[in-house]
């Protein structure tokens, strides 16, 4: 260890008087003082680590469910971020865009309602993947967000338009609106 720290230094280097100094006392001249705050994070196990020490035979389902729990809470608040205003209005202007046109253009019926989705659903790829450059991670997202939104937006619907005759909308387009503010809400906050 020694021959390789003197190979480093020139040979008239005070460096390698003060290396040599350190090693013949025994204390490491070179080393870092680490604050606190690293050593603490250092420390401590993740979730994963902790399952894979235990025996098999002791880890318990509660245990396990309560460190996966601990790992998704400790996830979120990396998935979501705060947006600039680029971030929420563009892709803002283009939902609301698409939401009015499935709303006031019923001439074109189911047809017009599909087109904006694939619209919607492209957007919201493109606003995703613009912002963290992981296009499977968009998809994913989006498509979820998709399925999910045209899932309530329907339940939503079939409890809310018997209720409020004066909205004059179908149950199509009222769960593409809810859709769209869906893909709206991943596109803008989610990671």
């Amino acid at each position: 260890m020694l021959s390789l720290l003197f190979k480093r230094a020139s040979e008239d280097s005070e460096l390698k008087d003060y290396i040599f100094q350190g090693f013949m006392t025994g204390q490491p001249v070179l080393a870092i003082k680490m604050p606190d705050e690293f050593s603490y994070l250092l420390r401590q196990k993740s979730p994963h680590l902790l399952l894979r020490n235990l025996p098999k035979n002791k880890i318990s389902l509660l245990q396990a469910l309560l460190l996966g729990a601990k790992w998704v809470i400790g996830l979120m608040p990396r998935m979501v971020v705060q947006a600039t205003a680029t971030d929420v209005l563009l892709p803002g202007a283009w939902f609301l865009g698409l939401s009015s046109i499935s709303v006031f253009y019923p001439e074109g019926g189911d047809l017009v309602l599909q087109l904006a989705l694939v619209v919607g659903t492209g957007i919201s790829i493109f606003f995703l993947h613009r912002k963290e450059r992981k296009f499977c991670r968009a998809v994913l997202f989006t498509l979820v967000s998709l399925i999910i939104g045209l899932i309530a937006g329907g339940l939503i619907a079939g409890w809310l338009l018997p209720q409020t005759p004066f909205l004059n909308l179908s149950s199509n387009q009222f769960s593409t609106v809810v859709t769209f503010i869906l893909l709206w809400l991943v596109s803008s906050f989610l990671y």
